[in-house]
């Protein structure tokens, strides 16, 4: 029988049953997590395969190397060889039980180790194997066996040498498998609507669909090779007519630029006096007043923009909740183009 992560994979169509059959075999033969034969195969990388199980399991995704310091504390929860066996983080104790980081929650009889050795129930979230243990190894002032210091080797020797051509490579590669519209229903869950999407083009009008009910006006826009161009946007809940023609150079806008270049968020008002032309003129009038900008973060890299208009107490309230929305989406891309490298190997 495969592993339940195996068999999510194949469901998802990001796993071909002979590489399933394949992974199972060298799991028997050498041991180990299933997370690590996936990548020694050169299958999935460790954060891609860290987000996919975050979206189809509905936890939260975490890289344990940008986490706040982990107090040592947490650390006597589970002893240096475990956290490395299990590919396990303790984070943080509170009233929910113990926060840890986990490289495959679908082990279950992983799970019932951790809680039996830690004595807490366990509130677990998805972190990339390679990063997991990287921190492991720093916070415990440890030595990796021979296998996770390969595997790390591996991580580090797949890293592009510049994050924007590889992110625009996978906007390429998802702009492929375009099909036709696809309408969305009115009362359909992003997440849900976004983890069945099949190209691109309906990612964006998912996205749409949901903020323009919610939203006085909302507007993807891609960032790619220095240019800012129009992707999809919606006032008042329907389509803006001519947006997608949109283009102009990225630092012709600052605030486009600032969210582009240092992955930070904008919250404040806008002057119409200190914005291009042509961008009022995409979005149309009236003229912005308030606005929320987030980052669609692809590989490691800005490839878009998210603009939404409304009350600043209403999108301060929904900063978090867009966010995560954002992340399902990238992971939604990510999933487009692993298929179609599948399709095309």
């Amino acid at each position: 029988m495969a592993p339940a992560l195996l068999t999510m994979l194949m469901e998802a169509g990001l796993l071909q049953p002979e590489q399933a059959r394949q992974a199972v075999e060298r799991v028997r033969a050498q041991g180990g997590p299933v997370t690590t034969v996936l990548r020694e195969m050169g299958l999935l990388d460790s954060e891609t395969l860290a987000r996919f199980l975050a979206f189809h399991l509905n936890l939260p995704y975490c890289d344990p190397g940008r986490l706040p310091a982990v107090p040592p504390v947490m650390l006597e929860f589970l002893p240096a060889a475990r956290a490395v066996e299990y590919r396990a983080l303790p984070l943080c104790l509170d009233q929910r039980g113990l926060h840890v980081a986990l490289a495959d929650p679908t082990e279950r009889p992983v799970l019932q180790k951790l809680a039996g050795m830690m004595g807490y129930p366990l509130v677990v979230r998805v972190a990339p194997e390679t990063e997991l243990l990287r921190t492991v190894q720093r916070l415990y002032g440890c030595s990796l066996p021979e296998r996770e210091a390969r595997l790390l080797e591996m991580d580090a020797a797949a890293l592009p040498t510049a994050a924007g051509p590889l992110a625009e490579a996978l906007l390429e590669e998802a702009e492929v498998v375009e099909d036709a519209d696809a309408g969305i229903p009115e009362d359909s869950d992003p997440g849900a609507a976004l983890a069945a999407a099949t190209s691109r083009q309906e990612v964006a009008e998912i996205l749409m669909a949901y903020l323009g009910r919610r939203f006085q006006r909302c507007a993807l826009f891609l960032l790619r090779k220095g240019q800012v161009e129009g992707w999809q946007a919606r006032r008042q809940g329907h389509p803006l007519p001519g947006f997608a023609r949109f283009c102009m150079a990225l630092d012709q806008s600052a605030l486009l630029h600032s969210v582009g270049l240092e992955k930070t968020c904008f919250l404040g008002p806008v002057g119409a006096a200190t914005q291009p032309a042509a961008l009022l003129e995409a979005l149309g009038a009236p003229e912005p007043d308030t606005v929320l900008l987030l980052p669609l973060v692809l590989a490691g890299r800005v490839i878009g923009v998210l603009w939404v208009e409304g009350p600043e107490p209403a999108l301060r309230e929904s900063c978090g909740e867009l966010q995560y929305l954002l992340g399902q989406a990238a992971c939604a891309l990510e999933i487009l183009v692993l298929r179609w490298k599948l399709l095309r190997a």
